[in-house]
């Protein structure tokens, strides 16, 4: 599927077809997953919903969340991340750090990375 979001001169990642995330669940549970953060309740009690697979979205909101919501919606279940962001034609790309630091505090940590992409014609 990723080769197919980054071929044709970048067409997937460029016209939003969706974000990218890396995982070795199975489609039942992930799904599962995600089916939990369509609607959400706002600070004054009422729900919303949630566009959280709209890439527009969700690499505005990435950056914004705090740690504990990064562990909430990626959980073990998620080891990468990958949107488009159009302003500033990046990849954001988020994922757990792996280092001895956390595997001995027992704390996974997220980093964001950015990719400067190239353009196209």
């Amino acid at each position: 599927m990723a080769a197919f979001w980054f071929n044709h001169q970048g067409q997937g990642w460029r016209e939003q077809w969706g974000w990218l995330f890396q995982s070795q669940a199975d489609l039942d549970t992930l799904r599962g997953h995600f089916k939990k953060f369509v609607q959400v309740e706002l600070s004054d009690g009422s729900s919303a919903y949630w566009r959280f697979y709209d890439p527009r979205v969700f690499c505005k909101i990435v950056p914004l969340m705090t740690q504990a919501q990064h562990t909430q919606m990626f959980g073990s279940l998620i080891n990468r991340a990958y949107c488009f962001h159009d302003p500033q034609r990046a990849l954001l790309e988020v994922g757990w750090k792996s280092s001895w630091l956390d595997t001995l505090s027992g704390v996974r940590s997220l980093e964001l990375k950015t990719h400067i992409l190239p353009d196209f014609p």
